[in-house]
């Protein structure tokens, strides 16, 4: 979650944002992806991984802030993984950003990548999957 204290904080807005209505949380439905690129150990820039995410089913940052806050609805699979929320994009300072957490044996943490800089094979993108 954002610190509000963060002198910085004003410099942050939403980009983009993708709407996912109310949503009943079925740990059985939150799924990781990566893609062609990530599959084949390739590192690739956020603003590439972002256009081969956009036919995805993203979860946004509103589901980031609810699992940190609500860290028993965490699927037990996404334990020690990077988990990006590209539903919810934002600019901070003029840059595109995508927030991400990491929970593991040392609690959770949770930060943001800006898209020009380059996206790890580990990075998984959380997902809604299908029925």
């Amino acid at each position: 979650m954002f610190d509000r204290s963060d002198p910085q904080r004003n410099r942050w807005s939403v980009e983009s944002h993708v709407k996912g209505g109310q949503l009943e949380w079925n740990l059985s439905r939150a799924g990781l992806y990566l893609c062609e690129s990530q599959r084949n150990n390739k590192v690739i820039t956020g603003e590439e991984l972002r256009k081969e995410l956009k036919d995805q089913p993203l979860l946004n940052a509103n589901i980031l802030d609810t699992l940190v806050a609500h860290r028993e609805l965490i699927p037990n699979s996404w334990y020690g993984k990077f988990v990006f929320f590209w539903g919810t994009i934002y600019c901070v300072a003029g840059v595109p950003t995508v927030r991400f957490f990491l929970y593991g044996a040392n609690g959770g943490y949770v930060d943001c990548v800006q898209l020009y800089h380059k996206m790890e094979p580990y990075f998984y993108a959380a997902i809604l999957k299908e029925d």
